[in-house]
């Protein structure tokens, strides 16, 4: 099961930093770190995205899914 979470979120992420997203103003990933608001708004979506895989992770158990991909292909940084 847990191979099949993970494939399903890795094609579903795959474009990602290539398609609009509605809470980046409809830009995409990559149009918005260009600005250092949009850089921001990036980062906290990665961000929410991580916490609510940790969520997942705690209440059912398994793998975390790794967005570290995401943060590669748009150079950012993550805040630990």
């Amino acid at each position: 099961m847990a191979t099949i979470v993970h494939d399903y979120l890795r094609t579903h992420y795959a474009n990602w930093v290539d398609e609009k997203i509605p809470a980046l103003g409809n830009k995409t990933p990559r149009q918005a770190i260009r600005s250092a608001k949009g850089r921001q708004a990036v980062t906290e979506l990665l961000e929410s995205y991580e916490h609510l895989e940790a969520r997942r992770v705690r209440d059912q158990g398994g793998q975390p899914f790794d967005f570290g991909f995401l943060w590669e292909q748009l150079g950012l940084q993550r805040n630990l």
